[in-house]
């Protein structure tokens, strides 16, 4: 159809995605207790400082980091890590998650009423925000959750998505956070 795989894919942005990796690593680095500085997650994530400080713009505004000035200062969690939902990290990035226009603004579509899609739409919209919304920050950096993760990601997809084997060269925490060179976690 001349369309390639990567033009039919829906994706969570990269934005997002670095934006959830930040939030993983305060919880990591014990922002709750003591301010974290940008610098910091960047050398474990290897996101330019630059860059997370566009992304702390946006959680803060969100009401899920707060800044603390000074030479000791950094950014700290607002909330405990497990009251911070995934979906609450996506949604300060990019406003709701809505796979259709028509699930939240019926009236963009003539036959919102009577199409069958939309509820399709709809319904599939819940699920995937149900999903962001039972999963927190602090679960990602908890192995057993992440286990039960893989293990039911395993039967629901039949053994086909296994993630990385973490035999293939350094160590990798969530999100594709690699381990820097002689720290372990």
């Amino acid at each position: 159809d001349g369309i390639g795989r990567e033009a039919q894919t829906m994706k969570i942005s990269s934005r997002a995605k670095y934006a959830v990796r930040l939030m993983m690593e305060l919880d990591r680095l014990g922002a709750q207790k003591r301010p974290i500085q940008l610098a910091r997650i960047s050398e474990v994530t290897g996101i330019s400082k630059r860059y997370l400080e566009q992304l702390a713009i946006a959680l803060k505004s969100h009401s899920l980091i707060r800044g603390v000035a000074g030479r000791n200062g950094g950014y700290m969690l607002i909330k405990p890590p497990a009251q911070i939902s995934i979906g609450a990290v996506l949604k300060a990035l990019n406003g709701p998650i809505n796979l259709s226009l028509c699930v939240f603004e019926p009236s963009t579509c003539m036959r919102a009423d009577l199409c069958e899609c939309r509820l399709i739409w709809t319904l599939l919209t819940e699920r995937v925000n149900a999903v962001l919304e039972e999963f927190t920050i602090a679960d990602l950096s908890d192995p057993s959750v992440m286990s039960e993760v893989r293990e039911l990601l395993m039967e629901e997809t039949k053994g086909g998505v296994t993630g990385q084997d973490q035999s293939d060269g350094p160590p990798v925490l969530g999100c594709g956070t690699v381990v820097p060179t002689g720290e372990s976690r």
